[in-house]
């Protein structure tokens, strides 16, 4: 498969870590909240695995939107120390959320926060869960990226609401055999008489 060298703003890609070919995953218990936790996960093609990039007004910078949640990953607390780990948000007007986009020659890229200068970095555990943070660029293979388009259809986008049928489920309905109520009926007339009768 051919790197993607040039990203098309507004297209979902997988994000992908060049150490460990794991991507970039909102950790699925939070999947939809401001917080939920950005991470590595091993790609199963869900919709909080795929991002888009979308340009600022300047043009320069990115904000990386999950296509889960619709929300952009930004900087915990405002953090720009090494290791300030990174999670998802609300849309909003922060440089914490804005990221450029550095390219090499060979199509790995590094993602830099505008807020701090650092790069993101996937750390040194390759493990499923482990938190995604800021690091000084030390141009190492955890703190480069690749893209990958998502194949085929995705999962269910578990933030959209359920629809929930109008219709009341009737309750089931029992069959009376109308021969044997007849019968009955003949039965009870009959004894009423020789009742009366005596």
């Amino acid at each position: 498969m051919a790197m993607i060298k040039k990203i098309v703003p507004n297209i979902y890609y997988h994000i992908v870590s060049k150490k460990s070919n794991k991507v970039m995953d909102v950790d699925a218990l939070a999947a939809c909240n401001d917080g939920g936790a950005v991470q590595l996960y091993d790609k199963i093609g869900t919709e909080n695995q795929q991002f888009k990039f979308v340009s600022d007004p300047s043009k320069k910078f990115y904000k990386i939107v999950c296509r889960n949640s619709k929300k952009p990953i930004d900087i915990v607390s405002v953090g720009s120390s090494n290791g300030a780990q990174v999670h998802q948000w609300s849309d909003s007007d922060v440089e914490t959320q804005l990221w450029d986009v550095e390219f090499g020659s060979d199509g790995y890229f590094k993602i830099v926060s505008k807020h701090s200068n650092k790069v993101l970095d996937a750390g040194l555990d390759d493990s499923n869960n482990s938190r995604i943070h800021i690091w000084d660029d030390f141009d190492s293979d955890n703190q480069l990226w690749y893209l990958e388009k998502p194949l085929g259809s995705c999962k269910r986008n578990p933030c959209k609401s359920r629809k929930i049928s109008s219709k009341k489920a009737s309750s089931p309905t029992k069959k009376i055999n109308t021969s044997l109520l007849s019968d009955s009926l003949k039965t009870n007339k009959t004894k009423s008489k020789i009742k009366n009768a005596k």
